[in-house]
């Protein structure tokens, strides 16, 4: 027996992702309530499964409930994602220490109907962090101390001049990029740094140098076998006796697993799984980029609203797994059958849409559109059957200063107009 797509992704963020993932669902009362908690989550704190489907306050302290409260409202609010750094004391004593990203999903009005938490563990910066600050201190005693704690190090340390130029690498930096000291230490650290995150690095470190304070970056750097890994850097200038600095020490560490843990709930954020296209929530951001752009009206933007006609009686006959074959091998289909150029989401169940940037016409977009019709007309074989499946479009064309909202609400009428014309034709 093959797994489900939505047992795949739940199993995937149940026990693939090893960050905190949480969603709170948001009632029309802005009632906030515990509807999934991931494996990490339940692990890393006192919640367990019984917490899934009770409101936060009545789960949460009423200190602890109060600091989400207002944090999740901001985003209900504006509606755009919120990032805080929190803390709490886990059931063995110990503390641990999360950078908290709150991202709101939306229903089809534009209201927020929940808010997906992502909790990146920060427990081994902080202590990092509270180690390098122990370590300075040390700096200015002896550095026989620092390079002991240095050469025993997990993360990698390194001791930079004002010029940037390697002074010091603890060991762990060689069994990381597989490169020797003296292989490092014979170029300027900027070599090994990912070309587009070179001047974001560079920046820090002579901001640190002009202002005297610490900074942290994110950045790509090679190894030996021109593999690109993602760290965090953490850097600190030092003082000499006359209070100069003349040096810079930085703390990295790999945060590639985050990163890709990352990459994949963005991706799940954006992206449809059945069809694998963009879903309704990326589609109106795009949609709303392309009408602020001022080349729509010089090159013209058009819309296409596309339904599986009867697609419910093709469920309804051949079972949800063929209707699910149908739904890919359709938005295969249509995705092959538009510019590269083109925008293609599906909305949700037989729903789909297609942004047609530099269309030039409404003739154009017909073309288009009469492309995917080919496209879907051709013959739909599938193990044991053979399906006629056909599509009815509604095409609108921007103009003037038109909304998102108006230019959709078009295509729709048009998308109406061409299924009560009998289906399989284009009216806009």
């Amino acid at each position: 027996m093959t797994e489900t797509d939505n047992q795949l992704l739940n199993r995937i963020l149940f026990e693939g992702i090893k960050e905190m993932v949480m969603v709170i669902g948001v009632r029309d009362n802005e009632e906030l309530y515990y509807e999934y908690i991931n494996r990490a989550a339940m692990e890393r704190t006192w919640l367990t499964a019984e917490a899934i489907g009770r409101p936060l306050r009545e789960v949460e302290s009423p200190e602890k409930f109060e600091f989400f409260r207002l944090n999740h409202l901001h985003v209900i609010h504006t509606k755009r994602e919120f990032h805080y750094e929190d803390s709490y004391e886990m059931e063995n004593g110990e503390m641990y220490y999360s950078s908290v990203r709150l991202v709101p999903m939306l229903n089809e009005e534009g209201q927020v109907t929940h808010i997906v938490i992502h909790a990146h563990d920060m427990t081994a910066m902080k202590k990092a962090e509270r180690d390098l600050a122990k370590s300075q201190e040390k700096l200015h005693e002896t550095e026989d101390q620092f390079r002991i704690i240095a050469n025993h190090s997990r993360d990698l340390i390194v001791i930079l001049d004002i010029y940037g130029k390697v002074e010091y690498i603890s060991p762990s930096c060689t069994e990381a990029l597989g490169f020797s000291e003296e292989e490092i230490m014979a170029r300027p650290f900027p070599y090994f740094i990912h070309p587009e995150d070179r001047s974001g690095l560079v920046n820090a470190f002579t901001d640190s140098l002009r202002k005297q304070r610490h900074f942290k970056v994110k950045f790509r750097m090679r190894n030996k076998w021109n593999e690109w890994i993602w760290f965090e850097i953490y850097g600190s200038p030092v003082f000499n006796e006359q209070h100069r600095i003349n040096r810079i020490v930085a703390i990295a560490r790999d945060i590639s697993v985050d990163k890709r843990s990352e990459e994949q709930l963005r991706y799940f954020a954006y992206h449809d799984m059945l069809s694998d296209l963009w879903n309704r929530r990326a589609f109106y951001e795009h949609l709303a980029d392309a009408l602020q752009r001022e080349q729509y009206r010089r090159e013209g933007l058009a819309l296409l609203l596309l339904d599986i006609d009867r697609f419910k009686w093709i469920n309804d006959q051949n079972g949800h797994d063929i209707g699910d074959q149908v739904i890919a091998e359709f938005s295969k289909r249509l995705k092959g059958a538009v510019r590269r150029m083109d925008t293609v989401a599906r909305f949700g169940g037989d729903e789909f849409a297609v942004l047609l940037p530099s269309v030039g016409s409404r003739e154009d977009a017909y073309a288009v559109a009469e492309s995917i019709q080919r496209a879907i007309a051709k013959p739909w074989v599938f193990t044991d059957r053979c399906l006629l499946v056909t599509t009815s479009i509604g095409l609108a064309v921007a103009e003037g200063n038109m909304t998102d909202d108006e230019l959709i609400k078009q295509a729709d009428l048009a998308l109406y107009e061409a299924k009560e014309s009998g289906r399989n034709c284009c009216i806009g």
